[in-house]
């Protein structure tokens, strides 16, 4: 698995965690910086 790869499985398992999010259906549309952003705004949320 590319590290790319590890970000998206990380980053949809925060999405699981938080779905009122609702931004799983957008990853895919999503460029990398977008994706890295929402993943540490949601990690800040999951450490409280």
């Amino acid at each position: 698995m590319s590290a790319s790869d590890d970000l998206l499985v990380m980053l949809y398992a925060l999405l699981l965690r938080f779905p009122l999010v609702g931004a799983a259906h957008d990853l895919a549309d999503m460029t990398r910086a977008e994706q890295w952003g929402l993943y540490c705004n949601l990690l800040r949320l999951a450490e409280g």
